[in-house]
């Protein structure tokens, strides 16, 4: 099996599944988390060797959209 040098995956959505849970939009972020270690775990056993993870808030201030737009 051809197995990818590098992964790139973008978070989105947590705070949102919490809360359509009835859950505090925090309790999403930690499921995210630990999501995120298993899968920084099987790309480990895998032999991916770069793994880039993108986790952006969806609701940012003025301030910092425009930083956002200088990167």
């Amino acid at each position: 099996m051809n197995v990818p040098q590098h992964i790139a995956i973008i978070l989105d959505g947590n705070g949102r599944w919490a809360k359509a849970k009835g859950m505090p939009r925090n309790y999403g972020h930690a499921q995210g988390s630990k999501n995120v270690e298993k899968i920084c775990e099987e790309a480990w056993r895998m032999g991916i060797k770069y793994l880039t993870v993108y986790a952006f808030q969806q609701k940012i201030g003025a301030a910092r959209k425009m930083k956002l737009r200088l990167l």
